[in-house]
């Protein structure tokens, strides 16, 4: 099974973003049976797992999880000082809940807005054409 953090990296790449996991393994030692590494996930700035930008779309952070476990995610980063930071500072943030569907994966995708309490759906990005090709840096 692929995570939500590889799924999440692979589509916003197709979509031509540029993308990188920012979440960190934080090990530690002592535990006291001595069974392997211990240690926690830390999310950047404890609320995103990606982030992405991409030139006329801005600069993206993304929680990456379940779909079941979308809901708690959304509550969870709601009226933080680093969610409310991170807008006032211009930076989109969403919420990526995903879940497989016959045999596909699928994403439910949630802005966060900073004046809204109920994050909104955000409507799929549509598929790029093929056929047409973003200007290069120094085109």
């Amino acid at each position: 099974m692929s995570s939500p953090t590889q799924l999440t990296l692979k589509r916003l790449r197709d979509w031509g973003y540029t993308a990188d996991v920012v979440e960190q393994w934080v090990s530690f030692h002592g535990r006291e049976d001595g069974d392997g590494p211990t240690g926690v996930r830390r999310d950047l700035f404890g609320i995103g797992d990606v982030m992405a930008c991409k030139a006329d779309e801005g600069i993206l952070l993304v929680q990456c999880t379940s779909a079941n476990n979308a809901g708690a995610r959304l509550k969870k980063v709601q009226g933080t000082k680093e969610i409310l930071a991170w807008l006032r500072a211009g930076g989109k943030f969403e919420v990526w809940g995903w879940f497989k569907k016959s045999g596909k994966w699928n994403v439910n995708r949630f802005e966060v807005l900073e004046d809204g309490i109920d994050p909104r759906e955000v409507e799929p990005a549509r598929k790029r054409n093929k056929k047409s090709k973003q200007p290069t840096l120094f085109a």
